[in-house]
């Protein structure tokens, strides 16, 4: 027979004020310069600044592609370059396939995105046209959906098998400056430069085409140009999309019905400055930010945490999670990338300087003699 340890007594309230005064205890460490930040270092790969970056399967290499007309191949863990590919146009947005590693999509400033094989960029199986140059590209998790966005009002969703594309209706008054799938790719989540979030049910039994079910306020408008870019995430195995655009991170969460979304404020996890990336590790124990005030926050997501801080040279554009190493890549708008390797526990133990007491155990009845 197990026992188990009694549950806590302490009430919700009294929970939110302890998260409350750790915050407030470590914003008075790192005010007094007791607490260490972590330290990457940044490598210059485009000195223009505007650039995409997307992980090739379980290796520790990654694609670089920007302004320079070229597509990267680099070991991010050795730092050492494996190979480049010169292009005809500029490119802004890359993406891998995630269930074929050998088929790539790219889109930037030639107004298309080119669905190519094994790095042939001069024959494109498929070419998407666009009114404005490509801002986003997202794959879905099975590989058959590709998400686009691009410098006009509406964002695209092509089917690789049947070869078919839905315009997401109605759009933005702005920009689509970033898109993100559904982990089930019930729900495809557009971002754009106007401060609103749209959220668009897809291809369900009930809704063969793509529909809008929400469209959210979540920032002042920005330009997909400036630092300011909107990169909101889903929360994994769950019907939550994590919002950016303001000091504090928001949530939207799906009701019982189609259209019944529910907007909620975490004070917990809050910047400086407006947050304008937000990234989900290891599933949801973990949650990445950046924000204006050009500091890259870890939290412990369960008990709403601050675990590391990092200040970066300037505002963030991209963050990526690779699941396999555990490393965690960002790219600044000064054309620079850093890699934060094994993003762990025991790494965020290091860095932060405090150990943490392992967990109750479970109780036996011999135990207890």
């Amino acid at each position: 027979m197990i026992r188990r340890p009694p549950r806590s007594t302490q009430s919700r309230s009294s929970a939110a004020s302890d998260v409350y005064k750790r915050q407030k205890v470590y914003n008075k460490q790192k005010k007094a310069g007791k607490m260490a930040e972590k330290a990457l270092e940044f490598h210059v790969v485009n000195l223009d600044g505007r650039f995409d970056i997307d992980f090739i399967g379980q290796t520790t290499e990654m694609l670089v592609s920007g302004r320079d007309m070229s597509v990267k191949r680099i070991d991010y863990s050795r730092q050492e370059k494996r190979g480049e590919v010169e292009v005809m146009d500029e490119v802004y947005a890359i993406a891998v396939n995630p269930t074929n590693l050998r088929q790539m999509v790219l889109g930037g400033g030639g107004k298309t995105a080119d669905l190519i094989e094994d790095f042939a960029v001069d024959a494109p199986s498929v070419t998407l046209k666009f009114e404005g140059d490509v801002t986003s590209l997202a794959w879905s998790s099975s590989g058959r959906f590709l998400a686009a966005g691009a410098e006009e009002s509406c964002a695209y969703v092509f089917d690789a098998v049947s070869e078919k594309t839905y315009k997401l209706e109605p759009g933005h008054e702005g920009t689509v400056v970033h898109v993100t799938f559904h982990h089930e790719e019930r729900f495809v989540a557009t971002f754009g430069s106007d401060g609103h979030d749209n959220v668009y049910t897809f291809l369900t039994k009930e809704m063969p085409t793509p529909a809008l079910v929400r469209r959210q306020k979540v920032s002042k408008e920005t330009s997909c140009k400036g630092p300011q870019l909107l990169q909101g995430t889903w929360q994994p195995m769950t019907d939550v999309l994590a919002l950016p655009g303001g000091k504090n991170m928001s949530f939207l969460k799906r009701g019982r019905l189609q259209n019944d979304w529910d907007l909620s404020f975490d004070p917990n996890l809050r910047h400086d400055g407006d947050i304008t990336i937000i990234n989900f590790l290891r599933g949801a124990t973990q949650v990445v930010t950046a924000g204006l005030d050009r500091r890259l926050c870890l939290w412990g997501f369960a008990r709403r945490e601050l675990l590391a801080t990092f200040t970066a040279p300037e505002c963030l554009q991209r963050l990526k999670f690779h699941e396999a190493s555990e490393s965690l890549v960002m790219t600044d708008f000064g054309g620079r990338y850093a890699v934060w390797e094994k993003v762990t526990r025991e790494t965020v133990r290091r860095v932060m300087g405090v150990e943490r007491p392992a967990r109750r155990p479970l109780l036996l009845d011999e135990d207890m003699e």
